[in-house]
């Protein structure tokens, strides 16, 4: 798909057994050279609502099969307008047999609109709207990994310091997962995201089993650059 392409994925052809069956083809990202299988919503059946189902169906049996990052469970979805993928986005909830955030983390949503007489929007990555929850634990691991990339930048193991704020959150949330993070906390300023978002850090646990450790102590108290990290102003 000429698309993926321009987007930085390599169509490749994929040999032996895999549990994405159901895959339409394979592509390889030139960000980090993994290699994912793409599900492309099929035309029949009319219904919008059937066609995503079955398109989720796939999807849910291709992440049961691959129930662990070493088995590669990342994959793009491919439908033909944005209704479709905030079908598909809404549905995600039910059809995962994974954790909700995990799941996330491992799929994009491509819309590719079908050639017609009418004006159509360019490819786009759909942005996910998703329970508040799941873009906290999401936001999480992005600020848990920004503060590993800068310690392993001092440490000199890569090249450049990186920087940890706030904003590099939000990038990678937008960036890296798609995530349309006003939506999801149902406001339409990032500031107001960022409180709502801030406030429920204060509550939730992001280690299973950890009741006292909440996002804003694990902020608080980092190793390393983390000591830096001015989260939410504080």
């Amino acid at each position: 798909m000429a698309t993926l392409q321009k987007m930085g994925f390599a169509a490749i052809s994929r040999r032996g057994p895999s549990p994405w069956e159901g895959a339409d083809l394979w592509v390889r990202s030139s960000r980090n050279r993994s290699v994912l299988p793409v599900l492309v919503e099929r035309v029949d059946p009319p219904s919008i609502e059937e066609r995503t189902r079955r398109l989720l169906e796939r999807w849910s049996q291709g992440l049961r099969l691959t129930a662990t990052p070493q088995q590669g469970g990342s994959s793009i979805l491919v439908v033909d307008s944005d209704s479709s993928a905030e079908l598909a986005s809404r549905g995600m909830v039910a059809a995962s047999p994974l954790p909700l955030s995990l799941a996330v983390s491992r799929t994009r949503i491509l819309v590719h609109p079908r050639r017609t007489g009418e004006a159509v929007s360019a490819p786009h990555w759909h942005r996910l709207r998703l329970p508040p929850r799941v873009v906290l634990m999401l936001a999480t691991g992005a600020l848990v990994g920004l503060a590993e990339r800068a310690e392993q930048a001092e440490a000199g193991e890569t090249g450049g310091a990186a920087p940890i704020d706030v904003e590099g959150m939000f990038r990678a949330l937008r960036s890296v997962f798609s995530i349309d993070v006003e939506g999801s906390f149902g406001v339409t300023r990032e500031e107001d995201a960022m409180f709502l978002m801030y406030q429920l850090a204060l509550k939730e646990t992001y280690a299973p089993g950890d009741q006292g450790a909440s996002l804003h102590e694990l902020v608080n108290n980092p190793k390393g650059p983390g000591a830096r990290l001015p989260w939410f102003a504080i």
